[in-house]
Order: structure tokens, then C-alpha cells, then sequence
């Protein structure tokens, strides 16, 4: 499975959380499983936040 990166900007706080939740079920997916066990990840270590100058994604509404 594959999430594609999305811009965050404008998103509601449920959306981002929804988006961010999908996230960690392709990671648990992929890299939770330990000795055979499942595992899943259920939150993020921490938050970061991009300048939306640096944002790598194109196309980009802040870069037209």
C-alpha cells in the first residue's frame, strides 16, 4: 500500500488527523511486525512542521 503525500494546508484538524492516522497503518503495516508479532504504531514521535517555502511537493498551490 501506498499513501501519496498530500498538502496539509487548508485541511481541518479531523482531516489532518485522518490523513496522519493512514499514515501510521502503512507503517504499522510494513515495518510493526517484530518476531512474527504484530505491532501497531499508533502515534508519531513527534510533530514538524514545514515552512511552506520548503515544501517538496509539486505541484504546489504556494508555488504556482
Amino acid at each position: 500500500m501506498r499513501i501519496e503525500p498530500v498538502h496539509c494546508f487548508g485541511l481541518t484538524p479531523s482531516q489532518l488527523s485522518a490523513y496522519a492516522q493512514q499514515v501510521l497503518a502503512v507503517f504499522s503495516a510494513k515495518y510493526g511486525a517484530q518476531d512474527g508479532k504484530p505491532l501497531r504504531l499508533e502515534k508519531f514521535a513527534s510533530h514538524v512542521e514545514l515552512n511552506p517555502q520548503n515544501c517538496p511537493i509539486r505541484p504546489c498551490p504556494l508555488h504556482p
